[in-house]
């Protein structure tokens, strides 16, 4: 969309992308950190309370994700509305 358009894409669709990207990266981190802490529990025989705190990390992060999701969703479709209407009036 940028490259089609002879407008520049407005600041909050590059950080709505950010922030989404750095949901995606908390999403990985948190699901490693459950795989870690439950190859420790198995090996040391841990407790049923750590793993429920790594699927509340992990759920809250799968949240987020969601939102932010949505939020660069409507971006792009804006942007996508933007580089149409652009492309369609007469210059």
């Amino acid at each position: 969309m940028k490259k089609t358009s002879s407008h520049p894409l407005h600041a909050s669709i590059y950080s709505s992308m950010d922030t989404w990207l750095e949901g995606i990266r908390k999403v990985q981190a948190r699901r490693k950190e459950e795989i870690v802490s439950t190859a420790n529990r198995n090996n040391s025989g841990g407790s049923r309370f750590q793993e429920e705190k790594d699927n509340m990390a992990l759920s809250s992060a799968i949240e987020e994700l969601l939102g932010q999701t949505r939020r660069v969703r409507t971006s792009l479709w804006c942007a996508f509305q933007m580089c149409l209407f652009a492309s369609s009036s007469p210059a």
